[in-house]
Protein backbone atom coordinates (compact mmCIF):
# COMPACT_ATOMS: atom_id res chain seq x y z
CA UNK A 1 0.00 0.00 0.00
CA UNK A 2 2.77 2.38 1.01
CA UNK A 3 4.36 2.61 -2.41
CA UNK A 4 1.13 2.57 -4.45
CA UNK A 5 -0.97 5.22 -2.73
CA UNK A 6 1.39 8.21 -2.86
CA UNK A 7 1.94 7.68 -6.58
CA UNK A 8 -1.76 7.03 -7.13
CA UNK A 9 -2.58 10.35 -5.45
CA UNK A 10 -0.02 12.10 -7.64
CA UNK A 11 -1.52 10.54 -10.75
CA UNK A 12 -5.04 11.40 -9.57
CA UNK A 13 -3.95 15.02 -9.09
CA UNK A 14 -2.76 15.15 -12.68
CA UNK A 15 -5.49 13.04 -14.33
CA UNK A 16 -8.73 13.07 -12.30
CA UNK A 17 -11.82 14.34 -14.06
CA UNK A 18 -14.82 15.99 -12.40
CA UNK A 19 -16.56 12.64 -11.83
CA UNK A 20 -13.45 11.18 -10.17
CA UNK A 21 -13.07 14.18 -7.88
CA UNK A 22 -16.77 14.04 -6.98
CA UNK A 23 -16.34 10.39 -5.88
CA UNK A 24 -13.39 11.33 -3.67
CA UNK A 25 -15.37 14.28 -2.25
CA UNK A 26 -18.39 12.05 -1.46
CA UNK A 27 -16.22 9.55 0.39
CA UNK A 28 -14.52 12.35 2.31
CA UNK A 29 -17.87 13.90 3.29
CA UNK A 30 -19.19 10.55 4.52
CA UNK A 31 -16.05 9.97 6.55
CA UNK A 32 -16.18 13.45 8.07
CA UNK A 33 -19.87 13.10 8.96
CA UNK A 34 -19.48 9.90 10.99
CA UNK A 35 -17.85 9.24 14.35
CA UNK A 36 -14.26 8.11 13.66
CA UNK A 37 -14.70 4.56 15.00
CA UNK A 38 -18.09 3.98 13.36
CA UNK A 39 -18.19 1.37 10.58
CA UNK A 40 -19.60 4.06 8.25
CA UNK A 41 -16.52 6.23 8.77
CA UNK A 42 -14.16 3.32 8.22
CA UNK A 43 -15.96 2.22 5.04
CA UNK A 44 -15.94 5.82 3.79
CA UNK A 45 -12.20 6.07 4.50
CA UNK A 46 -11.60 2.94 2.44
CA UNK A 47 -13.87 4.31 -0.31
CA UNK A 48 -11.82 7.54 -0.28
CA UNK A 49 -8.61 5.64 -0.96
CA UNK A 50 -10.25 3.41 -3.55
CA UNK A 51 -11.67 6.45 -5.36
CA UNK A 52 -8.16 7.89 -5.56
CA UNK A 53 -6.88 4.64 -7.08
CA UNK A 54 -9.65 4.74 -9.66
CA UNK A 55 -9.01 8.45 -10.38
CA UNK A 56 -5.50 7.65 -11.63
CA UNK A 57 -6.86 6.74 -15.03
CA UNK A 58 -4.60 3.68 -14.87
CA UNK A 59 -6.54 0.41 -15.20
CA UNK A 60 -3.83 -1.60 -13.46
CA UNK A 61 -3.77 0.66 -10.40
CA UNK A 62 -7.58 0.87 -10.35
CA UNK A 63 -7.74 -2.94 -10.38
CA UNK A 64 -5.81 -2.95 -7.09
CA UNK A 65 -8.65 -1.09 -5.33
CA UNK A 66 -10.46 -4.17 -3.92
CA UNK A 67 -7.27 -5.76 -2.61
CA UNK A 68 -5.95 -2.55 -1.12
CA UNK A 69 -9.42 -1.87 0.28
CA UNK A 70 -9.35 -5.16 2.15
CA UNK A 71 -5.99 -4.36 3.73
CA UNK A 72 -7.08 -0.83 4.55
CA UNK A 73 -10.29 -2.03 6.22
CA UNK A 74 -8.29 -3.97 8.77
CA UNK A 75 -5.54 -1.36 9.23
CA UNK A 76 -7.97 1.53 9.62
CA UNK A 77 -10.10 -0.40 12.11
CA UNK A 78 -7.03 -1.11 14.23
CA UNK A 79 -5.84 2.50 13.89
CA UNK A 80 -9.19 3.94 14.93
CA UNK A 81 -9.46 1.57 17.90
CA UNK A 82 -6.01 2.68 19.07
CA UNK A 83 -6.61 6.40 18.54
CA UNK A 84 -10.34 7.15 18.78
CA UNK A 85 -11.48 10.66 18.01
CA UNK A 86 -8.22 11.71 16.38
CA UNK A 87 -8.94 14.97 14.58
CA UNK A 88 -5.92 14.56 12.33
CA UNK A 89 -7.76 11.86 10.38
CA UNK A 90 -10.07 14.37 8.74
CA UNK A 91 -7.37 17.03 8.40
CA UNK A 92 -4.93 14.67 6.70
CA UNK A 93 -7.56 13.39 4.26
CA UNK A 94 -8.64 16.98 3.57
CA UNK A 95 -5.05 17.84 2.57
CA UNK A 96 -5.04 14.94 0.11
CA UNK A 97 -8.41 15.96 -1.34
CA UNK A 98 -7.39 19.62 -1.64
CA UNK A 99 -4.16 18.72 -3.45
CA UNK A 100 -6.01 16.49 -5.92
CA UNK A 101 -8.65 19.18 -6.51
CA UNK A 102 -5.89 21.73 -7.22
CA UNK A 103 -4.04 19.32 -9.47
CA UNK A 104 -0.95 19.64 -7.25
CA UNK A 105 0.96 16.42 -7.89
CA UNK A 106 3.71 16.95 -5.30
CA UNK A 107 1.35 18.08 -2.56
CA UNK A 108 -0.89 15.04 -3.16
CA UNK A 109 2.09 12.68 -2.96
CA UNK A 110 3.41 14.38 0.20
CA UNK A 111 0.00 14.42 1.90
CA UNK A 112 -0.48 10.68 1.36
CA UNK A 113 3.05 9.91 2.57
CA UNK A 114 2.39 11.94 5.72
CA UNK A 115 -0.91 10.14 6.28
CA UNK A 116 0.67 6.72 5.81
CA UNK A 117 3.46 7.39 8.30
CA UNK A 118 0.95 8.46 10.96
CA UNK A 119 -1.43 5.59 10.14
CA UNK A 120 1.34 3.02 10.46
CA UNK A 121 2.35 4.33 13.89
CA UNK A 122 -1.28 4.34 15.05
CA UNK A 123 -1.95 0.83 13.70
CA UNK A 124 1.18 -0.57 15.36
CA UNK A 125 0.15 1.09 18.62
CA UNK A 126 -3.24 -0.55 18.24
CA UNK A 127 -1.70 -3.96 17.71
CA UNK A 128 0.49 -3.51 20.76
CA UNK A 129 -2.51 -2.42 22.84
CA UNK A 130 -4.31 -5.61 21.88
CA UNK A 131 -1.31 -7.75 22.81
CA UNK A 132 -1.02 -9.05 19.27
CA UNK A 133 1.81 -9.13 16.78
CA UNK A 134 1.73 -8.42 13.05
CA UNK A 135 1.39 -12.11 12.17
CA UNK A 136 -2.10 -12.30 13.67
CA UNK A 137 -3.56 -9.89 11.14
CA UNK A 138 -4.07 -9.64 7.43
CA UNK A 139 -6.23 -12.72 6.97
CA UNK A 140 -7.66 -12.74 3.46
CA UNK A 141 -11.09 -13.58 4.88
CA UNK A 142 -11.60 -10.05 6.23
CA UNK A 143 -14.14 -8.19 4.15
CA UNK A 144 -15.78 -4.78 4.21
CA UNK A 145 -18.88 -6.23 5.88
CA UNK A 146 -16.73 -7.30 8.83
CA UNK A 147 -15.95 -3.69 9.79
CA UNK A 148 -18.39 -3.68 12.70
CA UNK A 149 -16.84 -6.79 14.26
CA UNK A 150 -14.14 -6.05 16.84
CA UNK A 151 -10.70 -6.68 15.41
CA UNK A 152 -9.75 -9.36 17.93
CA UNK A 153 -12.95 -11.31 17.22
CA UNK A 154 -12.61 -10.75 13.48
CA UNK A 155 -9.08 -12.20 13.44
CA UNK A 156 -10.33 -15.32 15.23
CA UNK A 157 -13.41 -15.56 13.01
CA UNK A 158 -11.46 -15.29 9.78
CA UNK A 159 -9.04 -17.96 10.96
CA UNK A 160 -11.99 -20.27 11.50
CA UNK A 161 -13.40 -19.38 8.06
CA UNK A 162 -10.08 -20.13 6.43
CA UNK A 163 -9.93 -23.56 8.04
CA UNK A 164 -13.43 -24.42 6.84
CA UNK A 165 -12.72 -23.23 3.31
CA UNK A 166 -9.46 -25.18 3.16
CA UNK A 167 -11.25 -28.27 4.48
CA UNK A 168 -8.84 -28.55 7.42
CA UNK A 169 -10.41 -28.15 10.81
Amino acid sequence: IGWVEPEAAALAASRANARDIAAIERAFAAMAAAESRAPESIRADVAFHQAILKATGNEFIAALAPTIGQALMLAITIQRDACPGVTTIITSHRLILDAIQRGDVEAARKAVNTLLVRAEVDALDGIRLMGKDNNDFGNPGVHENDASTPVRGRAQATTAKSKVVDGRR
